[in-house]
């Protein structure tokens, strides 16, 4: 994670606050660019900076119905010269899939409108108040990527942690027999994903998976962001209020977010990868979207 071990062992407070910190960063950008490619909204119409009464704080703002009303106007007086310089604040799906993952996209791509006329009418107001790391864990050898190249190896390293772990404590096995049980697994998986992976995974690096000099480890952070926000979604045909308050009342929210960063190794060239962070999952929409 680059981070010094020193700091690790004799300041760990100041380096997990840091890491929370960025995390509710990266989730408050990736909420503004969701909504600007779900809505084709432009992002600084979206992220604000101490332009509402929630402070002075970079906060997430969109009404619907604001924003399309004002929109027109714009549009009537720029005699439509305005629409170029939206589409290219629009963020577009590649660029979101930088921060958030496929299958957590999916679950709003059939939200975006195909219409001239939305069906949904919705209001989100949010802030972020504070973080806190609540878990972090790596997971040995294999990568999301990997996983999704090689189905089969899904499930891998949670094998190994009921069948060498846990089933050799149940049997009352000692330390050394369950650490010694463990490895085998792990280099059982490992000369698997080598393997397997006789593909190239090109990610800039130049470190390839199926180079048995290469350690990879996906490291996994769950953050609690606390949220300050008022949220409503209106259903324009019906009426009905479909989530949220339909009062849109002001809210202490707490969202659980799960993050994943992939870390690469090589042992003969001494060097290390780092790779981005990534949203996998919030409010356990995906059930964490476990792999692994």
């Amino acid at each position: 994670m680059n981070i010094p071990w020193l700091e690790i062992v004799l300041a760990p407070k100041s380096w997990e606050t840091s890491l929370a910190n960025n995390c509710a960063a990266a989730f408050r950008t990736c909420l503004g660019c969701l909504f600007s490619n779900i809505f084709r909204v432009p992002l600084q119409s979206i992220v604000l900076k101490g332009e509402t009464n929630f402070g002075c704080d970079p906060l997430v703002s969109y009404d619907s119905d604001t924003f399309h009303k004002n929109h027109s106007n714009l549009h009537s007086q720029a005699d439509g010269d305005i629409n170029v310089a939206d589409e290219l604040d629009v963020i577009d799906d590649a660029t979101l899939l930088q921060m958030l993952d496929s299958k957590l996209l999916d679950l709003y791509q059939q939200q975006k409108s195909k219409s001239s006329k939305p069906t949904l009418s919705v209001l989100l107001q949010t802030q972020v108040l504070s973080a806190k790391l609540e878990n972090l864990h790596a997971i040995p050898l294999l990568t999301r990527e990997i996983v999704q190249h090689n189905p089969d190896l899904r499930g891998s390293v949670q094998d190994i942690i009921t069948h060498a772990v846990i089933k050799d404590q149940v049997q009352k096995k000692s330390l050394l027999e369950t650490i010694h049980s463990a490895t085998e697994e792990l280099e059982a998986l490992s000369q698997k994903i080598i393997h397997c992976s006789s593909d190239s995974y090109a990610d800039g690096s130049s470190f390839s998976v199926a180079d048995e000099n290469v350690l990879v480890y996906t490291i996994v952070a769950q953050i609690t962001i606390l949220c300050k926000e008022k949220f409503r979604t209106i259903d324009v045909l019906t009426g009905e209020c479909v989530q949220g308050d339909r009062d849109a009342n002001e809210r202490i929210v707490p969202h659980l977010i799960r993050f994943e960063r992939v870390t690469k190794y090589n042992t003969e060239k001494r060097k290390y990868f780092l790779g981005q962070w990534k949203i996998t999952d919030w409010d356990d929409l995906l059930d964490g979207n476990i792999w692994y």
